[in-house]
């Protein structure tokens, strides 16, 4: 690895850690190695994906996540986030709300989940309500990154008219794991 890429790696862990579990702003800094744990498509059809980033490349004692939309040799847009390992047990849930990263009239809440975790409820300042269910990484990768079977992954989208005000997580139970509201620029 470049020293410049090192340099900017570890300046990228540095924001993220700030922010997380939040996330980091978007970046361009180009392809980093690691795994696609989640992927689809967004309301128009874009394509996204959220890749961990190998241990070896997040520094020890992090679990970093990159979340793009658009394709991913041209994508502009996306952001980090990372997590400490071991994956704390007391997580709920991750929430961060992109817009105006395509030229369709959309936008989205993504992150991450613990792994109880089985719907995403997304309330809108409109009263509707955007549900999705986070979905594991692939066994493969689970068998062979042990910490990745604690967590879900999602992207929910929705008209970019509307604005998320709270965020819920739920088991299978339809239990409450964790509720985040919407204030000052950020979930909470």
């Amino acid at each position: 690895m470049s020293l410049r890429r090192l340099g900017l790696l570890a300046a990228l862990a540095a924001t993220a850690a700030i922010l997380a579990p939040g996330g980091a702003s978007a970046c361009g800094c180009g392809e980093f190695r690691g795994v696609v744990v989640a992927h689809g498509s967004s309301l128009y059809g874009v394509p996204w994906r959220i890749k961990a980033i190998l241990p070896r490349d997040a520094g020890p004692g992090n679990a970093m996540f990159e979340f793009t939309i658009g394709d991913p040799e041209e994508s502009e847009g996306g952001y980090f986030t990372d997590l400490p390992r071991p994956i704390p047990r007391a997580l709920g849930l991750t929430a961060s709300r992109g817009s105006e990263f395509d030229e369709f009239p959309e936008a989205d809440l993504s992150g991450i989940a613990a792994g109880r975790v089985v719907l995403v409820r997304v309330e809108m300042d409109d009263g509707q309500t955007v549900e999705v269910e986070p979905t594991r990484a692939p066994e493969r990768l689970g068998n062979r990154f042990h910490w990745l079977r604690a967590l879900r992954f999602y992207d929910a989208f929705f008209p970019d008219s509307q604005e998320p005000v709270r965020v819920t997580a739920l088991n299978s139970g339809g239990k409450v794991v964790e509720k985040l509201d919407f204030r000052r620029g950020a979930f909470r």
